[in-house]
């Protein structure tokens, strides 16, 4: 990391890490709904701060996938109705 751009590494982090909100908007999920994916390893942190209060972050292109799966789920619940 010694030859590492902070520029162009504040930039990489912007374009691919979210926080917990982020992610929620990105899958349409409720708060709870979101921390039982992290409890059952649907969703892993990318990075996590254990400080007060913990911060994790998460990996956007992961978050995006994850997405795809809760939409997927739902549409077919919705069939079954």
């Amino acid at each position: 990391m010694k030859d590492s751009n902070p520029k162009e590494m504040r930039e990489w982090i912007l374009d691919n890490l979210v926080t917990k909100q982020g992610a929620m908007k990105i899958t349409g999920q409720s708060g709870p709904a979101f921390q039982q994916a992290v409890r059952t390893n649907m969703v892993s942190p990318f990075v996590e701060y254990n400080e007060s209060p913990l911060v994790r972050l998460y990996l956007k292109s992961e978050i995006e996938d994850y997405a795809q799966q809760v939409k997927f789920r739902k549409e077919k619940l919705k069939k079954h109705e």
